[in-house]
């Protein structure tokens, strides 16, 4: 019975605000459900999901490679988020547990949020102390061979992690100077721990077998004891540079825990949108943002939009509030949804948070976004120039710039940016996509162009009808191309009236403006 529901609870899920511009996860959903449903649960392996989801080659070895559990577990966190909001009353829940790629699927039990609560329901959520970062340690790692001479690789790992978490704001690195063979891990030592308000732990361990190496890692959450992450391993002593490996696994495992919605920001987010505050403070606002610009529907944009002008009343001088705000004022403004009053308070709110912290890293790029509109390009530059020198390499603070820096044309620094958001990330944002399209466009390479069109889906922009409009027409796919104009105009009817306008706010090459009205008129469209 409850297999008959799957398909439509499926349906829903990959139509939904979590999962609609990531085509990757929609993709590896589906695969998962449909063996499941074949009856090919068991042969749901790493080696199976990495050919027919990831299109990698039969000498694909999930062992050496962890994109499928990497992307596994991304899959799960998004589940999880997708049923604490839009599907917290779905008939159907889908989960995949943790150590097996077959999904668990199941019945809900519409449990009352009265039974959720603690065993006092008469101390409210505001009693409670909030954190304002979450707070992280890392221990020694432990070296499991005979090697000693790894002990000191062990400790250099530990503390080259640290420092590689220590470059986020959102979180707060509390330094260890224990050796690993003076710990113990016990009631004591946790509690320890969170009197100094802890809640985060990242452990290791290391073990050897001949020349091959594996390094196993997992971070708790000392709320609750659970092992919110985990990941291992593998290389080479004899052929790898230790140094090399090192410095690649740290930044890795630093971008997957600590970025803007890494792993401790993920669980943080969700527990701020269980509690349902009334009023939001500065680092609460700020979580909701990095997840709204994953997101980016008209709903959740009207929601941050309001929740952004009462944490303002709550606390007028806060840059950080200041600077979100008038960043979505700048983004109806150019967007061409609002008036020249949004662009007027763009300007009055970003200036006014950068005269109130001009060295925070998220006030300086919201300040560069706002010269780009304004089209302030000597500014515009020299705030990047100087933000990229400590710029963390997260997908979102770098996406930014790099976006930024490839509409004002300089087309090779931004790229080089985005090649190493791509490198190194698992998930980014999709809007990432349309200046990647719009970079092989400009180059007249259509066919590549399209592929990242057909990646762009935001639903609140108009520029993923138009890019798959302009590429299909270059192709000479006229009526595929009518197809998406027709998307175009439904969202904006009154893009007939300001087609060159809307594209030169964002396109500051007159020639690349001028070859997207050119693909426009193929697909048949009439500017008045």
């Amino acid at each position: 019975m409850i297999n008959t529901q799957v398909p439509e609870q499926l349906k829903k899920i990959i139509n939904s605000a979590e999962f609609i511009n990531k085509p990757k996860m929609k993709k590896l959903l589906e695969y998962i459900v449909s063996e499941y449903l074949e009856d090919r649960g068991d042969q749901l392996k790493g080696y199976n999901i990495g050919i027919d989801v990831f299109d990698q080659g039969d000498n694909f070895d999930p062992d050496q490679n962890a994109l499928v559990r990497i992307n596994v577990g991304r899959l799960r966190r998004l589940l999880k988020l997708y049923y604490l909001e839009d599907g917290k009353n779905d008939p159907i829940i889908i989960e995949i547990p943790k150590g097996n790629y077959s999904p668990l699927i199941s019945a809900s039990e519409q449990i009352s949020n009265e039974e959720k609560k603690v065993d006092n329901p008469s101390v409210s959520s505001t009693d409670t102390p909030r954190e304002v970062k979450a707070c992280v340690t890392v221990l020694p790692f432990k070296n499991l061979s005979n090697n000693k001479d790894l002990e000191y690789f062990c400790f250099g790992f530990s503390q080259d992690l640290s420092i590689q978490l220590s470059k986020y704001d959102d979180i707060k690195i509390i330094g260890s100077t224990l050796t690993f063979d003076s710990i113990t891990y016990d009631n004591k030592f946790i509690e320890k721990l969170k009197a100094q308000n802890i809640r985060f732990v990242i452990q290791g361990d290391m073990k050897v077998m001949g020349p091959q190496a594996k390094l196993s890692i997992h971070m708790t959450d000392l709320s609750d004891n659970s092992h919110t992450w985990g990941e291992s391993y593998k290389f080479n002593l004899q052929e790898d540079d230790l140094f090399d490996i090192q410095e690649k696994i740290t930044a890795q495992i630093a971008i997957h825990v600590g970025s803007e919605t890494g792993h401790i920001n993920e669980k943080r987010y969700k527990e701020l949108l269980a509690s349902k505050p009334t009023t939001f403070q500065e680092d609460q606002v700020l979580l909701m943002w990095y997840f709204y610009l994953s997101s980016f529907t008209e709903d959740s944009h009207h929601q941050f939009l309001e929740t952004l002008k009462s944490a303002l009343k709550e606390d007028p001088d806060s840059a950080i509030i200041n600077a979100l705000l008038g960043n979505l004022h700048g983004a109806i403004y150019i967007n061409a949804l609002g008036t020249e009053e949004d662009k007027k308070e763009c300007e009055r709110l970003i200036e006014k948070a950068y005269t109130l912290n001009p060295k925070s890293q998220l006030v300086q790029i919201i300040m560069a976004y706002k010269t780009f509109i304004f089209d302030e390009k000597e500014r515009f530059f020299h705030i990047v120039n100087n933000s990229l020198k400590t710029a963390t390499n997260t997908p979102l603070r770098l996406g930014i710039f790099a976006n930024y820096l490839c509409l004002y044309g300089e087309w090779d620094k931004g790229m080089e940016l985005l090649d190493r958001i791509f490198l190194n990330n698992i998930d980014f944002p999709a809007w990432l996509n349309g200046v990647k399209c719009l970079f092989h466009y400009r180059n007249a390479d259509y066919e590549k162009a399209l592929v990242e069109a057909n990646n762009l889906h935001v639903p609140l922009l108009i520029w993923g009808p138009i890019l798959r409009t302009v590429c299909y027409a270059q192709l000479g796919k006229i009526d595929e191309a009518k197809q998406h104009l027709d998307k175009a105009l439904e969202l904006r009817p009154d893009m007939t009236h300001n087609s060159y306008k809307l594209i030169s706010r964002f396109v500051k090459e007159e020639s690349l403006v001028n070859q997207i009205m050119e693909g426009l008129e193929k697909a048949g469209f009439v500017p008045q």
